[in-house]
């Protein structure tokens, strides 16, 4: 009998650690507010900040899927914010494609300048095109919430 009363405590527990777990796992993926220092800008849904010890970059996210046949070894959309010593040239949105490992990439980009630190800060939104009408918004969210502090 005790050992019945044990299991059913035991899997009343993990049920509740897996919820619990899959919820917080959930909420990365939802709509963020990142602010640093220098800048703002709104994550969307379907893409998560990764969680490392040291990045080169201002701020980073991706989505969690991954291409298919040749890209799939690149996420389906990511995003950096880069920061640079000195002024560039303030750039509207720029549209490009590129194309890497035998994979086409469509890239937009926006630069940000803050004079009174003499830095600059570029946006760089990747995406495979395959994808795009799936990320078109959430592109367009980063895209317009970049901005200065």
């Amino acid at each position: 009998m005790e050992i019945l009363i044990i299991g059913a405590i035991l899997v009343a527990l993990m049920a509740y650690v897996s919820t619990r777990v899959k919820r917080v796992a959930s909420e990365a993926y939802e709509q963020e507010n990142v602010e640093t220092e220098y800048f703002r800008i709104i994550k969307p849904e379907s893409f998560i900040i990764p969680v490392k010890d040291k990045s080169e970059f201002a701020f980073e996210t991706h989505t969690k899927d991954y291409g298919e046949d040749l890209a799939e070894n690149f996420r389906q959309s990511w995003a950096v914010v880069r920061e640079k010593n000195g002024i560039e040239d303030d750039a509207e949105v720029l549209e490009f494609e590129r194309v890497e490992d035998n994979v086409t990439l469509k890239t937009f980009s926006k630069t940000l300048i803050n004079r009174s630190v003499d830095k600059s800060f570029e946006l760089e939104i990747t995406l495979l095109p395959d994808y795009e009408e799936k990320y078109a918004d959430g592109i367009k969210l980063m895209l317009d919430s970049f901005t200065l502090k």
